[in-house]
């Protein structure tokens, strides 16, 4: 993902990828909303925030035209996908 505002320029790409002579933050690890999402869809992105923030999960959620990513930090990936687990969601695991 490429992202610019007038402030910063984000690049969020695995952590091999990622130049040694910046800022970064590595160990996120990317939850994706499997399917493509209308965008007049209401909730989508909240079912997945609301119970990590309930399970003091920090996260970043990033939209695209077609669905959602949420990225945790590999610490925190198991905790994630159980406290979503809890709820209803399903996963697939890929690469």
């Amino acid at each position: 993902f490429i992202m610019r505002t007038d402030e910063e320029f984000t690049i969020i790409c695995p952590d091999f990828m990622a130049p040694n002579n910046v800022q970064q933050e590595t160990g996120w690890k990317c939850i994706k909303v499997d399917g493509t999402q209308n965008l007049k869809e209401v909730g989508v992105l909240e079912s997945i925030t609301h119970p990590l923030a309930e399970a003091n999960i920090p996260l970043l959620a990033i939209s695209t035209f077609n669905t959602d990513y949420v990225f945790v930090m590999e610490e925190n990936l198991v905790t994630a996908v159980q406290a979503l687990q809890k709820v209803g969601h399903q996963f697939i695991h890929g690469e």
